[in-house]
């Protein structure tokens, strides 16, 4: 019984075949997440720490599904090894730090200025065919008005109001987002589903911000909207990131 150590670089949605026997499979480190497709039936998405046991295969196929360049090693062998070994360099999986050097992470912001009687809006859009979904981690909204108030944040439709900008990439060599900074206004609400309401305190330039727990997912054809109060311009920033749908 052994085990052995394989390296795999994979281009984005590259794939690379390991013609290997065994029947344990574990992934020791990628860049992104990487699918592997067993010979014998096994087809699973995973990330470092994750594999599969007591299923035996001669080939293993990975490929990357993360939408960028990828790399990492994977350990096959067989079930009935034992290995309780702690050596070398004990590392902490940062997602965040590798979706950022694999430029699929980003910045959003846009303004939209009051509006006689109409409700203003920011939204991060997500164009119908993008291929992408678009993860929001984090949230900063805010109004410009002369008292305090509140800012609505939730889903919309995708294109609405003018394009403002592209998301930009927090990596300085990085490519734009698909995801589009929109603005515009009217009379009523361009919001099909209201998350929450976020109070400000200050509404003359203040703002809120929530780094939420679980991510908003902004799927092709939606929006992800800020909008302020009758007659009050509206700031919106969002951290985000990018994954194949």
């Amino acid at each position: 019984m052994h085990a052995r150590i394989y390296d795999f670089t994979l281009t984005a949605g590259g794939m690379q075949r390991l013609p290997v026997v065994g029947d344990f499979f574990k992934v020791l480190s990628s860049t992104g997440t990487i699918n592997v497709n067993v010979d014998t039936g096994a087809s699973l998405d995973l990330m470092p720490g994750q594999g599969l046991r007591e299923f035996n295969f001669n080939t293993l196929t990975i490929t990357d599904k993360s939408g960028a360049a990828n790399s990492g090693k994977i350990l096959v062998g067989f079930s009935g090894m034992i290995d309780d070994r702690v050596t070398g360099e004990v590392s902490v999986i940062d997602g965040g730090r590798s979706r950022t050097l694999a430029g699929v992470a980003f910045w959003g912001k846009g303004y939209a200025a009051a509006v006689a009687g109409q409700l203003s809006f920011v939204a991060l859009c997500n164009p119908v065919g993008s291929g992408k979904k678009l993860l929001v981690e984090q949230v900063m909204a805010g109004l410009v008005a002369g008292a305090a108030g509140s800012v609505s944040v939730g889903f919309g439709a995708a294109g609405i109001g003018a394009l403002q900008r592209y998301g930009t990439s927090k990596i300085s060599s990085g490519s734009a987002s698909v995801g589009e900074i929109r603005f515009g206004s009217g009379a009523a609400s361009s919001m099909v589903s209201v998350m929450a309401d976020l109070y400000i305190p200050n509404a003359q330039y203040g703002q809120n911000t929530i780094r939420l727990s679980e991510p908003v997912v902004v799927l092709p054809g939606y929006s992800f909207l800020a909008e302020g109060m009758v007659n009050a311009g509206t700031g919106f920033n969002v951290e985000f990131f990018e994954e194949p749908v």
